[in-house]
Protein backbone atom coordinates (compact mmCIF):
# COMPACT_ATOMS: atom_id res chain seq x y z
CA UNK A 1 0.00 0.00 0.00
CA UNK A 2 1.01 3.94 -0.50
CA UNK A 3 3.01 4.73 2.45
CA UNK A 4 2.21 6.53 5.69
CA UNK A 5 2.42 10.41 4.38
CA UNK A 6 1.44 9.87 1.24
CA UNK A 7 -1.80 10.04 -0.19
CA UNK A 8 -4.27 9.44 -3.27
CA UNK A 9 -6.70 11.85 -4.69
CA UNK A 10 -9.57 9.83 -5.96
CA UNK A 11 -11.25 12.48 -6.77
CA UNK A 12 -9.17 13.53 -9.46
CA UNK A 13 -7.88 9.77 -11.01
CA UNK A 14 -12.05 9.47 -11.40
CA UNK A 15 -12.01 13.01 -12.91
CA UNK A 16 -8.93 11.42 -15.39
CA UNK A 17 -11.24 8.48 -16.03
CA UNK A 18 -14.46 10.61 -16.87
CA UNK A 19 -12.11 12.93 -19.78
CA UNK A 20 -11.42 9.34 -21.66
CA UNK A 21 -13.73 7.66 -23.65
CA UNK A 22 -11.91 4.46 -23.91
CA UNK A 23 -9.48 2.30 -22.41
CA UNK A 24 -8.30 2.35 -18.58
CA UNK A 25 -6.01 4.04 -16.38
CA UNK A 26 -3.62 3.00 -13.40
CA UNK A 27 -2.12 4.39 -11.23
CA UNK A 28 0.92 3.09 -8.86
CA UNK A 29 2.79 4.22 -6.25
CA UNK A 30 7.38 4.27 -5.62
CA UNK A 31 6.26 0.61 -4.63
CA UNK A 32 4.92 -0.55 -8.46
CA UNK A 33 1.92 -1.27 -6.51
CA UNK A 34 -1.35 0.11 -8.16
CA UNK A 35 -3.30 1.85 -5.82
CA UNK A 36 -5.75 2.87 -8.44
CA UNK A 37 -7.43 1.23 -11.39
CA UNK A 38 -10.76 1.90 -13.94
CA UNK A 39 -11.82 3.43 -16.77
CA UNK A 40 -14.36 1.92 -19.40
CA UNK A 41 -11.34 -0.41 -21.15
CA UNK A 42 -10.48 -2.19 -17.88
CA UNK A 43 -12.79 -5.24 -18.60
CA UNK A 44 -11.60 -5.65 -21.82
CA UNK A 45 -8.08 -6.44 -20.50
CA UNK A 46 -10.18 -9.25 -18.14
CA UNK A 47 -9.41 -7.31 -14.90
CA UNK A 48 -11.62 -5.46 -12.53
CA UNK A 49 -11.18 -2.93 -10.10
CA UNK A 50 -10.43 -4.82 -7.21
CA UNK A 51 -8.33 -7.15 -8.76
CA UNK A 52 -5.77 -4.49 -9.69
CA UNK A 53 -5.63 -2.22 -6.54
CA UNK A 54 -3.52 -2.90 -4.04
CA UNK A 55 -1.20 -5.79 -6.28
CA UNK A 56 2.21 -5.18 -7.63
CA UNK A 57 2.85 -4.87 -10.65
CA UNK A 58 4.85 -8.25 -10.99
CA UNK A 59 1.67 -9.93 -10.08
CA UNK A 60 -0.57 -8.71 -12.25
CA UNK A 61 1.91 -9.16 -14.99
CA UNK A 62 3.95 -12.58 -14.91
CA UNK A 63 4.99 -12.86 -18.25
CA UNK A 64 8.31 -11.66 -18.14
CA UNK A 65 8.35 -10.72 -21.84
CA UNK A 66 5.63 -7.55 -21.34
CA UNK A 67 6.95 -7.73 -17.08
CA UNK A 68 10.65 -6.81 -17.43
CA UNK A 69 9.89 -3.54 -20.40
CA UNK A 70 6.59 -2.24 -17.96
CA UNK A 71 8.68 -2.41 -14.97
CA UNK A 72 11.86 -0.46 -16.30
CA UNK A 73 8.96 1.94 -17.69
CA UNK A 74 7.18 2.58 -14.46
CA UNK A 75 10.39 3.34 -12.89
CA UNK A 76 11.56 6.10 -15.72
CA UNK A 77 8.32 7.28 -14.79
CA UNK A 78 8.92 7.43 -10.97
CA UNK A 79 12.01 9.24 -12.19
CA UNK A 80 10.07 11.83 -14.09
CA UNK A 81 10.42 10.37 -17.55
CA UNK A 82 7.59 9.27 -19.35
CA UNK A 83 6.89 7.13 -22.02
CA UNK A 84 4.72 6.05 -24.67
CA UNK A 85 4.77 2.58 -26.81
CA UNK A 86 2.75 0.08 -27.84
CA UNK A 87 2.24 -3.51 -25.97
CA UNK A 88 1.17 -7.19 -27.45
CA UNK A 89 -1.53 -8.76 -25.21
CA UNK A 90 -3.95 -11.98 -25.83
CA UNK A 91 -3.20 -10.74 -29.97
CA UNK A 92 -4.70 -7.30 -29.40
CA UNK A 93 -2.34 -4.43 -29.19
CA UNK A 94 -2.68 -1.38 -26.27
CA UNK A 95 -0.85 2.06 -26.67
CA UNK A 96 0.42 2.63 -23.26
CA UNK A 97 1.12 6.18 -21.82
CA UNK A 98 3.34 5.83 -18.87
CA UNK A 99 3.89 9.20 -16.94
CA UNK A 100 4.51 10.93 -13.47
CA UNK A 101 2.13 12.40 -11.32
CA UNK A 102 4.17 15.51 -9.78
CA UNK A 103 1.96 17.29 -6.62
CA UNK A 104 1.95 20.50 -5.94
CA UNK A 105 5.11 20.52 -3.78
CA UNK A 106 7.00 19.32 -6.65
CA UNK A 107 7.40 15.81 -5.43
CA UNK A 108 6.80 12.34 -7.26
CA UNK A 109 4.64 9.92 -5.32
CA UNK A 110 2.74 7.98 -7.91
CA UNK A 111 2.92 7.27 -11.93
CA UNK A 112 0.14 7.12 -14.31
CA UNK A 113 -0.16 4.66 -17.28
CA UNK A 114 -3.25 5.12 -19.68
CA UNK A 115 -3.84 2.02 -21.95
CA UNK A 116 -5.81 2.37 -25.08
CA UNK A 117 -6.61 -0.60 -27.15
CA UNK A 118 -5.50 0.35 -30.60
CA UNK A 119 -5.48 -2.73 -32.46
CA UNK A 120 -8.04 -1.87 -35.31
CA UNK A 121 -6.26 1.62 -35.37
CA UNK A 122 -2.64 -0.43 -36.19
CA UNK A 123 -4.45 -2.67 -38.77
CA UNK A 124 -5.72 0.25 -40.28
CA UNK A 125 -2.07 2.09 -40.35
CA UNK A 126 -0.38 -1.17 -41.51
CA UNK A 127 -3.03 -1.50 -44.27
CA UNK A 128 -2.51 2.17 -45.45
CA UNK A 129 1.26 1.99 -45.08
CA UNK A 130 1.42 -1.50 -47.36
CA UNK A 131 -0.52 0.08 -49.90
CA UNK A 132 1.41 3.09 -49.98
CA UNK A 133 4.24 0.91 -50.36
CA UNK A 134 2.69 -1.40 -52.46
CA UNK A 135 1.91 2.30 -54.89
CA UNK A 136 5.32 3.25 -54.46
CA UNK A 137 7.14 -0.08 -55.81
CA UNK A 138 4.69 0.27 -58.69
CA UNK A 139 5.50 3.88 -58.90
CA UNK A 140 9.68 3.14 -58.91
CA UNK A 141 9.10 -0.10 -61.16
CA UNK A 142 6.34 0.91 -63.66
CA UNK A 143 7.44 -0.02 -66.98
CA UNK A 144 5.33 3.13 -68.51
CA UNK A 145 6.83 6.47 -67.14
CA UNK A 146 4.49 8.20 -64.23
CA UNK A 147 4.57 11.18 -62.50
CA UNK A 148 2.98 13.16 -59.56
CA UNK A 149 2.10 16.34 -60.62
CA UNK A 150 0.81 19.30 -58.54
CA UNK A 151 -2.60 21.22 -59.09
CA UNK A 152 -0.37 24.55 -60.54
CA UNK A 153 1.67 21.70 -62.70
CA UNK A 154 4.67 21.28 -61.17
CA UNK A 155 6.42 17.46 -61.48
CA UNK A 156 6.42 16.35 -57.62
CA UNK A 157 7.54 13.10 -58.39
CA UNK A 158 8.53 11.05 -61.19
CA UNK A 159 9.43 7.36 -61.99
CA UNK A 160 12.42 6.13 -63.56
CA UNK A 161 10.84 5.17 -66.68
CA UNK A 162 9.52 8.85 -67.19
CA UNK A 163 13.34 10.08 -66.20
CA UNK A 164 14.10 7.73 -68.94
CA UNK A 165 11.00 9.10 -71.36
CA UNK A 166 12.30 12.73 -71.05
CA UNK A 167 16.07 12.30 -70.37
CA UNK A 168 15.97 14.06 -67.04
CA UNK A 169 17.58 13.23 -63.81
CA UNK A 170 14.92 12.40 -60.84
CA UNK A 171 16.59 15.85 -59.37
CA UNK A 172 16.97 17.71 -62.87
CA UNK A 173 12.94 16.75 -63.60
CA UNK A 174 10.97 17.41 -60.26
CA UNK A 175 12.32 21.05 -60.84
CA UNK A 176 9.91 21.75 -64.19
CA UNK A 177 6.03 21.65 -64.51
CA UNK A 178 4.43 19.36 -67.27
CA UNK A 179 4.27 22.52 -69.53
CA UNK A 180 8.27 22.67 -69.76
CA UNK A 181 8.23 18.57 -71.02
CA UNK A 182 4.90 19.13 -73.96
CA UNK A 183 5.68 20.23 -77.58
CA UNK A 184 4.39 24.10 -77.60
CA UNK A 185 2.30 22.68 -80.84
CA UNK A 186 0.46 20.46 -77.92
CA UNK A 187 0.40 22.43 -74.97
CA UNK A 188 -2.99 24.84 -75.62
CA UNK A 189 -4.90 21.28 -75.86
CA UNK A 190 -3.11 20.09 -72.48
CA UNK A 191 -3.90 22.92 -70.62
CA UNK A 192 -7.79 22.83 -71.96
CA UNK A 193 -7.95 19.42 -70.94
CA UNK A 194 -6.00 19.83 -67.66
CA UNK A 195 -8.89 23.21 -67.25
CA UNK A 196 -11.86 20.98 -67.71
CA UNK A 197 -10.38 18.37 -65.01
CA UNK A 198 -10.20 20.38 -62.50
CA UNK A 199 -13.25 22.18 -62.65
CA UNK A 200 -14.60 18.83 -62.49
CA UNK A 201 -16.08 18.42 -66.42
CA UNK A 202 -14.15 15.27 -67.08
CA UNK A 203 -12.95 12.46 -64.97
CA UNK A 204 -9.96 12.04 -66.88
CA UNK A 205 -8.25 12.16 -70.39
CA UNK A 206 -5.79 10.40 -72.53
CA UNK A 207 -4.28 11.47 -76.01
CA UNK A 208 -1.77 10.83 -77.61
CA UNK A 209 1.46 13.76 -77.62
CA UNK A 210 4.60 14.88 -78.31
CA UNK A 211 7.40 15.95 -75.63
CA UNK A 212 10.31 17.78 -75.48
CA UNK A 213 12.99 15.60 -74.27
CA UNK A 214 16.34 17.01 -72.51
CA UNK A 215 18.46 16.85 -75.55
CA UNK A 216 15.63 19.01 -77.17
CA UNK A 217 14.19 16.14 -79.34
CA UNK A 218 10.66 15.55 -79.84
CA UNK A 219 9.08 12.04 -78.81
CA UNK A 220 5.87 10.81 -79.07
CA UNK A 221 3.75 9.76 -75.71
CA UNK A 222 0.59 8.49 -74.82
CA UNK A 223 -0.73 10.12 -71.91
CA UNK A 224 -2.89 9.14 -69.90
CA UNK A 225 -4.05 12.10 -66.52
CA UNK A 226 -6.46 11.46 -63.59
CA UNK A 227 -7.35 13.87 -61.04
CA UNK A 228 -7.15 12.78 -57.57
CA UNK A 229 -8.63 15.54 -54.87
CA UNK A 230 -8.97 15.59 -51.64
CA UNK A 231 -11.90 14.45 -48.80
CA UNK A 232 -12.81 17.82 -49.01
CA UNK A 233 -13.61 17.80 -52.48
CA UNK A 234 -10.73 19.87 -53.70
CA UNK A 235 -7.97 18.81 -56.25
CA UNK A 236 -4.94 16.90 -54.34
CA UNK A 237 -2.50 15.91 -57.32
CA UNK A 238 -2.73 14.91 -60.89
CA UNK A 239 -1.54 11.55 -61.81
CA UNK A 240 -0.07 11.37 -64.74
CA UNK A 241 1.33 8.20 -66.73
CA UNK A 242 2.71 8.51 -70.50
CA UNK A 243 3.69 5.62 -72.70
CA UNK A 244 6.40 5.88 -75.76
CA UNK A 245 4.63 5.39 -78.81
CA UNK A 246 7.81 6.36 -80.74
CA UNK A 247 8.07 3.46 -82.61
CA UNK A 248 4.40 2.83 -83.14
CA UNK A 249 3.78 6.58 -84.48
CA UNK A 250 6.68 5.81 -86.76
CA UNK A 251 5.38 2.66 -87.88
CA UNK A 252 2.12 4.37 -88.40
CA UNK A 253 3.53 7.15 -90.73
CA UNK A 254 5.42 4.45 -92.37
CA UNK A 255 2.13 2.32 -93.24
CA UNK A 256 0.36 5.80 -94.48
CA UNK A 257 3.10 6.56 -96.90
CA UNK A 258 3.13 3.14 -98.21
CA UNK A 259 -0.50 3.45 -98.67
CA UNK A 260 -0.23 6.70 -100.08
CA UNK A 261 3.09 6.42 -102.28
CA UNK A 262 4.32 4.88 -104.99
CA UNK A 263 7.64 2.34 -104.08
CA UNK A 264 9.65 3.42 -107.02
CA UNK A 265 9.69 7.26 -107.41
CA UNK A 266 7.69 8.07 -103.28
CA UNK A 267 5.51 10.32 -105.12
CA UNK A 268 1.78 10.54 -104.51
CA UNK A 269 0.11 7.21 -106.03
CA UNK A 270 -2.57 7.43 -107.99
CA UNK A 271 -5.50 6.93 -105.45
CA UNK A 272 -4.15 10.06 -103.08
CA UNK A 273 -3.65 12.03 -106.15
CA UNK A 274 -7.70 11.84 -106.96
CA UNK A 275 -8.24 12.67 -103.35
CA UNK A 276 -6.48 15.58 -103.77
CA UNK A 277 -7.76 16.06 -107.29
CA UNK A 278 -11.44 16.13 -106.25
CA UNK A 279 -11.18 18.29 -103.03
CA UNK A 280 -9.30 20.98 -104.97
CA UNK A 281 -12.03 21.04 -107.88
CA UNK A 282 -14.52 21.79 -104.77
CA UNK A 283 -12.70 24.72 -103.86
CA UNK A 284 -12.68 25.63 -107.06
CA UNK A 285 -16.33 25.80 -107.21
CA UNK A 286 -17.09 27.15 -103.86
CA UNK A 287 -14.50 29.44 -103.48
CA UNK A 288 -13.16 30.65 -106.96
CA UNK A 289 -9.67 29.64 -106.53
CA UNK A 290 -8.00 28.66 -110.14
CA UNK A 291 -5.65 25.75 -109.83
CA UNK A 292 -4.10 23.49 -112.84
CA UNK A 293 -2.99 19.97 -113.22
CA UNK A 294 -0.70 18.52 -115.38
CA UNK A 295 -0.72 15.18 -117.28
CA UNK A 296 3.03 13.93 -118.09
CA UNK A 297 3.65 11.03 -120.49
CA UNK A 298 7.27 9.13 -120.72
CA UNK A 299 7.86 9.33 -124.54
CA UNK A 300 9.69 5.95 -125.76
CA UNK A 301 9.90 3.81 -122.60
CA UNK A 302 8.85 1.10 -123.90
CA UNK A 303 11.74 1.52 -126.46
CA UNK A 304 14.02 2.27 -123.24
CA UNK A 305 12.91 -0.84 -121.69
CA UNK A 306 13.69 -3.01 -124.71
CA UNK A 307 16.90 -1.75 -126.30
CA UNK A 308 18.38 -1.03 -122.64
CA UNK A 309 16.50 -3.49 -119.99
CA UNK A 310 13.67 -2.43 -117.50
CA UNK A 311 16.31 -0.80 -114.86
CA UNK A 312 17.37 1.78 -117.50
CA UNK A 313 13.49 2.37 -117.84
CA UNK A 314 12.75 2.75 -113.67
CA UNK A 315 16.20 4.82 -113.92
CA UNK A 316 14.30 6.98 -116.09
CA UNK A 317 11.40 6.84 -114.49
CA UNK A 318 12.85 7.76 -111.42
CA UNK A 319 14.61 10.62 -113.10
CA UNK A 320 11.80 11.96 -114.52
CA UNK A 321 10.05 12.39 -111.18
CA UNK A 322 12.74 13.92 -109.38
CA UNK A 323 13.24 16.80 -112.16
CA UNK A 324 9.27 17.35 -111.39
CA UNK A 325 9.77 17.54 -107.41
CA UNK A 326 12.86 19.56 -107.59
CA UNK A 327 10.58 22.37 -109.66
CA UNK A 328 7.05 22.45 -108.30
CA UNK A 329 6.29 24.45 -105.24
CA UNK A 330 5.86 22.95 -101.21
CA UNK A 331 2.14 22.87 -102.11
CA UNK A 332 2.05 21.58 -105.48
CA UNK A 333 1.13 17.45 -105.46
CA UNK A 334 3.40 15.62 -107.55
CA UNK A 335 1.76 11.47 -108.54
CA UNK A 336 3.04 8.49 -110.49
CA UNK A 337 -0.55 8.22 -112.10
CA UNK A 338 0.28 5.22 -114.07
CA UNK A 339 2.86 3.01 -115.21
CA UNK A 340 4.66 5.89 -117.58
CA UNK A 341 2.13 8.36 -116.87
CA UNK A 342 2.96 11.42 -113.92
CA UNK A 343 0.01 13.98 -112.96
CA UNK A 344 1.07 17.32 -111.05
CA UNK A 345 -1.51 19.36 -108.93
CA UNK A 346 -0.70 23.06 -108.85
CA UNK A 347 -3.27 25.00 -106.58
CA UNK A 348 -3.85 28.51 -107.18
CA UNK A 349 -2.00 28.62 -110.30
CA UNK A 350 -3.04 30.31 -113.70
CA UNK A 351 -3.00 29.80 -117.00
CA UNK A 352 0.23 30.75 -118.46
CA UNK A 353 2.44 30.06 -115.17
CA UNK A 354 1.25 26.35 -115.62
CA UNK A 355 2.25 26.02 -118.85
CA UNK A 356 5.51 27.92 -118.25
CA UNK A 357 6.47 25.05 -115.68
CA UNK A 358 5.48 22.55 -118.50
CA UNK A 359 8.14 23.85 -120.92
CA UNK A 360 10.40 23.98 -118.27
CA UNK A 361 9.72 20.52 -117.10
CA UNK A 362 10.11 19.22 -121.21
CA UNK A 363 13.39 20.96 -121.16
CA UNK A 364 14.55 19.57 -117.70
CA UNK A 365 14.03 16.30 -118.86
CA UNK A 366 15.43 16.47 -121.84
CA UNK A 367 18.68 15.44 -121.79
CA UNK A 368 21.20 14.56 -124.71
CA UNK A 369 23.50 12.57 -122.35
CA UNK A 370 20.04 10.51 -120.97
CA UNK A 371 17.82 8.92 -122.71
CA UNK A 372 13.99 9.40 -122.78
CA UNK A 373 12.21 12.80 -123.03
CA UNK A 374 8.46 13.67 -121.78
CA UNK A 375 4.95 15.44 -123.16
CA UNK A 376 2.44 17.39 -121.21
CA UNK A 377 -0.96 18.28 -120.99
CA UNK A 378 -2.06 21.47 -118.89
CA UNK A 379 -5.74 22.31 -118.03
CA UNK A 380 -6.98 24.57 -115.43
CA UNK A 381 -9.69 23.97 -113.11
CA UNK A 382 -11.81 26.69 -112.26
CA UNK A 383 -15.13 28.11 -111.89
CA UNK A 384 -17.69 27.44 -114.18
CA UNK A 385 -15.05 25.26 -116.05
CA UNK A 386 -15.38 21.48 -116.78
CA UNK A 387 -15.25 19.02 -114.03
CA UNK A 388 -12.92 16.44 -115.80
CA UNK A 389 -9.90 18.21 -115.23
CA UNK A 390 -7.74 15.08 -115.83
CA UNK A 391 -9.55 14.05 -118.68
CA UNK A 392 -8.88 17.57 -120.65
CA UNK A 393 -5.46 17.56 -119.50
CA UNK A 394 -4.90 13.95 -120.54
CA UNK A 395 -5.91 14.44 -124.71
CA UNK A 396 -3.80 17.63 -124.36
CA UNK A 397 -0.91 15.41 -123.65
CA UNK A 398 -1.57 13.25 -126.60
CA UNK A 399 -2.26 16.14 -128.89
CA UNK A 400 1.37 16.83 -127.80
CA UNK A 401 2.31 13.46 -128.37
CA UNK A 402 0.88 13.43 -131.96
CA UNK A 403 2.36 16.44 -132.79
CA UNK A 404 6.00 14.71 -132.00
CA UNK A 405 6.47 14.41 -128.26
CA UNK A 406 8.70 16.44 -125.99
CA UNK A 407 6.21 19.09 -125.26
CA UNK A 408 3.74 20.60 -123.93
CA UNK A 409 0.06 21.37 -124.96
CA UNK A 410 -2.74 23.29 -123.39
CA UNK A 411 -6.27 22.30 -123.10
CA UNK A 412 -8.62 24.78 -124.62
CA UNK A 413 -10.63 26.22 -121.41
CA UNK A 414 -14.40 24.41 -121.86
CA UNK A 415 -17.04 26.09 -119.98
CA UNK A 416 -19.98 24.47 -118.43
CA UNK A 417 -23.09 24.68 -120.48
CA UNK A 418 -25.60 27.11 -119.36
CA UNK A 419 -28.26 26.56 -116.99
CA UNK A 420 -32.25 26.49 -117.68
Amino acid sequence: MAGQNESLDVTACLAVIDSIPQGAIFVFDRDLRHVFAGGPGLADLGLRRESVEGRPLSELVPCPDLLVPLERRYREALAGRGSRSDLKFNDRTYLTDISSAVESDGQIRFGVMRVRDVTEVRADQQALRESEQRFQLAFAKAPTGMALIAPDGRILQANAAMCQFTGYSPAQITTLTIPDLIDPDDLAEEVDHRRRLLEGTIETYQYDKRFRTAAGHRVWGLMSVSLVRLDNGRPGLFIVQVQDISERVKSHRELVRLAERDPLTDVLNRRRFDEELVRHQAMADRYGVQSAILAIDLDELKRINDHFGHDAGDVFIKRVASVISNRVRASDLVSRYGGDEFAVLLPQTKGESALALADDLVRAVNDPAQPGTISIGVAMIGPGQERKAWSRADAAMYRAKRLGGNQAAEAPEERDPPRG
